[in-house]
């Protein structure tokens, strides 16, 4: 037993340290990364360049820029699994999916994919403001970013349960490793950092909330309250 008691004892003060290395490196990453982002600009800006360098240029800049949104996603996944967001509030789970989707839908405009939300009843949440913003923002993004232009994305709003759906001709994704970390589909985007799906896990897992997806001819993504 006492064996047993020291090597849980160490295995979960192994396991703390990697988190606490994860954030500290994630937030001390932040300043260098802006710096460089910054400059990029500035020479692409203020230095006499020729098309390719300034290609070049561009190429580098859109690399930082996934490095960048990597860095935050990382940080704010250790921040959710060492329950740093402690202020809740009611949230209007129905609002907050209307709004989402209006504004990505002006990002998507090109796409032309049609959108409707079903609200078959109101739906509410006890959470954070912020960590429920990022779990619709991020559901519905999925959902329009894998919806070929003329598409549909549904959905459908019950009181426990809000189900995202979209027309899709990707073959289905792997149910047991679609919510893992830097899980890559064999059409994911190359700007994608794999972890937008693992942020949804997470939050779902902070707040005992059950996420799940399925195919069923469309790309199903269910979230259960």
């Amino acid at each position: 037993n006492e064996t047993i008691a020291q090597m849980t004892r160490r295995s979960e003060k192994m396991y703390n340290q990697q988190r606490q290395f994860i954030e500290n490196a994630s937030h001390e990453l932040q300043t260098p990364l802006a710096v460089c982002q910054n400059k990029l600009e500035f020479l692409a800006e203020n230095t006499p360049c020729n098309e390719e360098q300034l290609q070049e240029i561009g190429q580098l800049h859109d690399t930082l820029r996934r490095a960048i949104q990597l860095n935050k996603s990382l940080l704010l996944l250790s921040r959710i699994e060492n329950g740093q967001f402690h202020e809740t509030h009611d949230i209007d789970m129905n609002r907050l999916v209307r709004e989402t989707t209006e504004d990505f839908n002006e990002i998507y405009e090109h796409k032309e994919i049609k959108i409707l939300i079903k609200e078959e009843d109101q739906c509410a949440a006890r959470m954070n403001d912020m960590l429920a913003h990022i779990l619709v923002s991020n559901l519905v993004k999925n959902a329009m970013t894998h919806t070929p232009p003329g598409g549909e994305v549904t959905i459908d709003i019950k009181r426990n349960e809000i189900l995202f759906s979209n027309t899709s001709d990707n073959p289905p994704l792997d149910p047991d490793r679609v919510f893992t970390r830097f899980y890559q589909s064999d059409y994911r985007r190359k700007d994608s950092t794999g972890l937008g799906l693992a942020i949804v896990k997470s939050i779902a897992n902070f707040y005992r909330f059950n996420v799940e997806y399925f195919h069923d001819g469309r790309h199903n993504f269910r979230i259960s309250l």
